[in-house]
């Protein structure tokens, strides 16, 4: 694999960097795409389907099926978009498809940084939220 690297003096970057406007960020995009892969049909606050919620979710507890328990921290998220039935979340089933091969890696950085939002956001997220519904 090959690239190329520009180096600016500092004056220059600042200049290249004030010209590239405001975009929108990273969560941002990755709320657009949550939405997009229809994540937000069963983990949406709205929903019909019985998934875990996932506001305050990041870095907090998760109770599992195996009656283990697992941080929320990017390993267990990249698992659980790329290979779902690695780790269930207590009371909940092996229901939700797996997205290997259906997002690239830009698009997974996206969608941790939205999920990361959703603990930002909260700013009380109790475990309890994380266990699942009686």
């Amino acid at each position: 694999m090959g690239g190329w690297v520009t180096v600016l003096a500092p004056e220059q970057y600042a200049s290249w960097l004030g010209s590239q406007g405001e975009g929108e960020s990273l969560a941002t995009s990755g709320g657009k795409l949550f939405r997009a892969l229809g994540c937000s049909g069963c983990h949406g606050n709205s929903s019909k389907v019985r998934a875990p919620g996932l506001d305050g979710v990041f870095g907090q507890p998760v109770a599992l099926a195996n009656r283990q328990t697992v941080i929320a921290d990017e390993r267990y998220l990249r698992d659980s978009i790329l290979v779902p039935n690695k780790e269930i979340a207590a009371g909940y089933q092996p229901v939700m498809p797996s997205f290997d091969g259906l997002v690239d890696e830009a698009e997974l950085q996206m969608l941790m940084a939205y999920l990361k939002s959703l603990s930002l956001q909260s700013p009380s997220f109790p475990a309890a939220k994380n266990e699942a519904p009686q």
